[in-house]
């Protein structure tokens, strides 16, 4: 469920951020792009099966086209321990969630810049930092979308920091695996999964994560950040559940 806490001031010093992000379909040259690239295996000789080999990558290309580098960031949610803030790219005016702050701008370099703003007035080394597959995707995705609109990104971003200049950062996704038998073997755990392991409740979803692509071009702004804001929700609560730090641990 959405956190019913009431939101204070968000630019003070955070001692714990959950954080997630959508992204929506990289433009079509793009994609065209990663397929003409496509360097078929060295063991593969017959040419049908190279074929076979570069039209399965295609069509993955094209339906995984929100994965790639050049796709965009449509939104990142945030959540500390005293409040939720939502940096939307999509200028979704008159959004209200309760008990989030809602940051809109009108295309994605202007909603960086806002979010590195915050960012460097919320986050210290002390703070920690956790995502869910944030280490595979979430932390490049947003590094790359600065350095694409070559912005400066911000400090806790920084790949060089190190020891006491650097925030510890926690993927829910890696840690999960100290929580389950049943799952420990699995490549990947999907946050409805650990949500299960770990016995979060979990609101009804309108959508998941690979239908926000479509959901965006629909002009389905809302629905977007609502579901970007429960997933930042049952990360923050998975995390301080398997860090030790719940409030409804005894």
């Amino acid at each position: 469920m959405l956190n019913t806490q009431p939101i204070t001031p968000m630019m003070q010093s955070a001692k714990f951020v959950a954080l997630d992000i959508e992204t929506g379909n990289a433009p079509l040259e793009a994609v065209e792009r990663a397929i003409e690239n496509y360097k078929p295996p060295a063991n593969i000789k017959d040419p049908e099966k190279i074929e076979a080999k570069r039209a399965e990558h295609a069509a993955k290309r094209q339906d995984k086209a929100a994965l790639l580098d050049a796709s965009p960031i449509l939104c990142i949610a945030c959540r500390t321990e005293t409040g939720g803030v939502i940096f939307d790219a999509m200028n979704a005016t008159g959004v209200e969630i309760p008990n989030w702050q809602v940051i809109t701008s009108e295309n994605e370099k202007t909603m960086l810049q806002a979010f590195r703003t915050w960012a460097d007035s919320t986050v210290t080394p002390e703070t920690v930092i956790a995502g869910h597959n944030c280490v595979g995707f979430d932390l490049p995705k947003i590094r790359n979308a600065f350095i694409r609109h070559r912005l400066q990104l911000p400090l806790f971003l920084l790949p060089q920091m190190r020891g006491d200049d650097a925030c510890e950062i926690i993927d829910t996704m890696k840690l999960a695996k100290a929580f389950t038998m049943q799952h420990r073997d699995d490549f990947m755990i999907s946050l409805d999964t650990l949500a299960g392991i770990l016995e979060i409740e979990r609101p009804k979803q309108a959508m998941s994560g690979a239908e926000v692509p479509a959901a965006f071009e629909r002009g389905e702004i809302a629905p977007i950040l609502i579901y970007c804001c429960i997933d930042t929700e049952t990360t923050a609560q998975a995390a301080q559940m398997m860090l030790g730090v719940a409030a409804n641990l005894h």
